[in-house]
């Protein structure tokens, strides 16, 4: 939870560390601060890694964490049942560059909604492993599948919580 809060900004900022400057002081200060928070980085990911094994060998629900698998049903659905919906699926983003994305969002007029006002939507846990096969084919299946683009179709088109809270013309509607 501390990334999403957090380290997905600094990450961020560690993009543009690492452009270093053409002011050759700063440039030598960006990568000695590069380098530092690099550092601290890798620690936090071996700690989270860690921390994730032990939790893969006994899965527990976790507040403000949910499963990929439960993401349409859960927190889709939920918002449909009161407004449109638009489901954005971008792949293998990293948490910075979304956090990136979702300034540039906001910074255009655009608003993130959710089931609790004040609160943030919370995080999706991907399967592991952490492919596409996996991740996307259960986002869509609303279970833990392996599956290719004509599965994540066949899935997304017949998820039974969409469904209910479709209209009519749309259910089912696969870009």
């Amino acid at each position: 939870m501390a990334y999403a809060e957090h380290g997905g900004y600094v990450d961020w900022a560690r993009r543009h560390l690492i452009g270093g400057d053409e002011t050759a002081e700063l440039a030598a200060a960006f990568r000695i601060l590069a380098n530092q928070v690099r550092q601290t980085r890798e620690q936090q990911n071996k700690q989270f890694a860690d921390l994730l094994a032990t939790w893969n060998k006994a899965p527990r629900a976790v507040e403000r964490l949910l499963p990929i698998e439960q993401a349409l049903a859960k927190i889709v659905a939920g918002l449909a049942r009161s407004t449109s919906v638009l489901l954005l699926v971008i792949d293998a983003m990293s948490y910075a560059v979304c956090r990136e994305l979702c300034e540039d969002f906001r910074c255009h007029g655009w608003i993130a909604w959710t089931d609790q006002p004040g609160h943030s939507l919370p995080l999706l846990l991907g399967t592991v492993p952490s492919v596409t096969a996996m991740s996307r084919a259960s986002l869509f299946a609303g279970k833990l599948i392996r599956g290719n683009s004509a599965t994540e179709k066949r899935d997304f088109a017949t998820h039974t919580d969409l469904l209910a809270v479709s209209h009519p013309a749309t259910a089912g509607r696969v870009p």
